[in-house]
């Protein structure tokens, strides 16, 4: 039995550690799995790309008047900026999504079709797509277990959950998709929230 258990380890090694490599591309550290090209870090701005400055929602009642109101906002996990340094920032959906642009030039939020294309490629197997996407992951991307933020201001599951923005919305337009990293039940599945929720963003190659 040891010996069938390390032959089919030995066996998802090879089909999966060459699809991505790490190198630095436009001052990003980046990961290629298949014919995708992933930021290997979570996004980390403050501004637009016109230069406008996102607003900075600190407290409860900042993050849900921005929710409220559909307006762009970001904070870093409970406010410590040392988290920030980890994890990278939080935005809702108004800022991945606004006019002005989050994404650096040449890159993009990454839509249902990109996540998908992504979670179809290790067959929609929710426990292999979590062991690959954490970090220390087989695809490079290096997940953090960050958290997220509700749109009334809670943060909740820090070190259990990552949520990774996706730019579109359900077909009702009510709700927008995010892709969920569960430590709890080491699973990992597309899934439908709140826009006005905190999430981190990878960024995906134009």
């Amino acid at each position: 039995m040891k010996l069938k258990s390390s032959f089919t380890i030995v066996i998802i090694t090879l089909l999966f550690s060459s699809s991505f490599k790490l190198f630095a591309q436009d001052n990003f550290i980046t990961t290629v799995i298949g014919d995708q090209v992933w930021m290997a870090k979570n996004l980390d701005v403050v501004t637009f790309n016109n230069g406008d400055l996102i607003p900075e929602a600190k407290t409860e009642k900042e993050w849900k008047k921005a929710a409220d109101a559909g307006t762009p906002a970001w904070c870093y996990y409970d406010g410590y900026e040392s988290n920030g340094n980890k994890y990278g920032k939080m935005y809702n959906w108004y800022a991945i999504t606004d006019s002005r642009g989050l994404a650096p030039k040449g890159w993009k939020i990454p839509q249902k079709a990109d996540w998908e294309k992504l979670i179809n490629k290790y067959q929609n197997n929710t426990a292999l797509l979590y062991s690959v996407l954490i970090q220390g992951g087989l695809t490079g991307l290096n997940v953090l277990l960050g958290g997220r933020r509700l749109p009334k201001g809670e943060f909740q599951y820090f070190e259990i959950y990552a949520t990774l923005w996706c730019a579109s919305l359900t077909d009702n337009g009510k709700y927008s998709y995010y892709l969920e990293i569960d430590k709890q039940y080491t699973k990992s599945s597309l899934r439908e929230g709140a826009m006005g929720s905190g999430n981190y963003v990878r960024c995906i190659k134009e």
